[in-house]
């Protein structure tokens, strides 16, 4: 009995799936090998870090996106937040994150390879790179950055 619900939940699935992609409702799949990725220079307050839009599109309204950033040792991130979630995961090197207005090395957390981060919207921010550091961001669209007045 077990094993003809579980080959009938397996076929519904699947119907759905089918008729789901029948009907155009799902995407492709977007795979992409690290030497694959593209990298561009970054500009204004990420000058000096390199961007690779890995997924969907940060500028976009209601796009999902993955990007990563490449910053060299001694990157200074000033206190900033952004509208909406930012999901970071940091794949090589360190990443000092500390939170709130001023920024204060006591404060943060050395973040290593593995390590995540959640930071809501409106959630001020700050870090520094340790190495050369590789943080994977994930949002909806669009991204925004605001740096916070009168911030040190």
């Amino acid at each position: 009995m077990k094993q003809t619900l579980g080959a009938l939940a397996i076929a519904a699935f699947l119907a759905v799936a089918f008729a789901a992609r029948a009907a155009g409702m799902m995407g492709t799949a977007t795979i992409t090998p690290a030497a694959s990725i593209k990298w561009t220079a970054g500009t204004g307050d990420m000058k000096g870090t390199q961007v690779a839009v890995l997924y969907g599109d940060p500028t976009k309204k209601g796009s999902q996106y993955a990007v990563r950033l490449k910053s060299p040792d001694g990157t200074y991130i000033p206190p900033h937040y952004h509208k909406d979630l930012e999901l970071a995961t940091i794949i090589s090197g360190t990443f000092n994150l500390g939170v709130g207005d001023v920024m204060d090395a006591s404060k943060m957390t050395a973040l290593g390879p593995g390590s995540f981060a959640a930071l809501p919207g409106g959630v001020h921010h700050y870090g520094t790179t340790k190495g050369v550091t590789v943080i994977e961001l994930h949002g909806i669209g669009p991204e925004t950055m605001v740096m916070v007045k009168g911030a040190k």
